[in-house]
């Protein structure tokens, strides 16, 4: 099947910010628009439907990807999944973070040398005698991450 081609999110509305242009926001500092983007993310994983970014054409709720272009990471604005598909500047479904990783590594959660790793890690922790237990297989979240106050102007 063909891939259709993705159209660009000209202009969203973040709040606490205000309008940001596809050009602010590329033209935003490094620190800024990752700022932003940790924001929206933050929200949205504290309560899945406190939405911080909004397309401007749609209302629908938008967050910051990025794509390397040239070497560099260059932030755009992305719909979240569930978009309003006849928006003119709909981006298209995002994969889900499993979805991306099986699709990354050819079915897998992991790549093969992931798993090598991970088993030799285990097999050295494992032939410590205080070792009691070793599990290679079990999910561990992330804890949450503080991020410090950082005033915008």
């Amino acid at each position: 099947m063909e891939r259709q081609p993705k159209r660009i999110i000209q202009h969203a509305i973040l709040d606490g910010v205000g309008p940001v242009s596809a050009s602010d926001l590329l033209n935003a500092p490094t620190i800024r628009w990752e700022l932003w983007r940790r924001m929206i993310t933050d929200a949205r994983q504290e309560k899945p439907s406190k939405d911080l970014g909004h397309c401007l054409m749609c209302g629908g709720p938008v967050y910051i990807r990025t794509k390397a272009l040239k070497g560099k990471k260059r932030p755009l604005f992305a719909h979240f999944t569930g978009a309003d598909a006849t928006c003119p500047w709909f981006t298209g479904e995002t994969l889900r973070p499993d979805d991306a990783r099986a699709a990354q590594y050819h079915g897998q959660q992991e790549s093969e040398a992931h798993r090598r790793l991970c088993n030799l890690i285990a097999d050295l922790a494992g032939a410590d005698r205080r070792a009691v237990r070793v599990e290679v297989d079990q999910y561990r979240p992330r804890p949450p991450t503080r991020s410090a106050d950082i005033p915008m102007s």
